[in-house]
């Protein structure tokens, strides 16, 4: 969208864009509140603090709370007819497991294949974290 933004900006209008859609996107842009936001987040990017990283994408925390509570844990059991095992789904939140704030932290903020933190922040915050329960 950025670049249809600038393409407006230029005069110019993408193929695919209806001009009365594109019209009413520059009505938009051109609104005190939307440059305001627009600045601000131009100072949240550039901002040395560094962002908050984690790796939900739009799923909220929440979600992903209330998704790791209903996770299936996996245990055997065996069949009459079959001495094979099977493997038979048993809720987690059937045994009341919900996780706590640190493995929810951990399991939002590390990349998947890797097991490594997102960025430098993620790390410092679990370090800040075991230097206060050490204490």
């Amino acid at each position: 969208m950025k670049e249809v933004r600038l393409d407006w900006k230029k005069g110019q209008r993408p193929a695919w864009m209806p001009k009365g859609c594109l019209h009413e996107l520059g009505n938009i842009w051109l609104t005190e509140d939307y440059q305001e936001k627009q600045q601000q987040n131009k100072q949240n990017r550039a901002s040395t603090r560094g962002g908050s990283l984690h790796t939900c994408g739009s799923i909220t925390i929440s979600e992903h709370k209330r998704r790791i509570c209903s996770m299936f844990r996996l245990r055997t059991q065996t069949t009459r007819n079959s001495s094979n095992p099977i493997f038979v789904a048993e809720s987690r939140t059937s045994i009341g497991k919900e996780p706590y704030l640190p493995e929810l932290f951990l399991k939002t903020h590390k990349k998947k294949d890797t097991g490594q933190f997102v960025d430098k922040r993620s790390v410092d915050v679990v370090e800040q974290d075991d230097d206060q329960a050490s204490e």
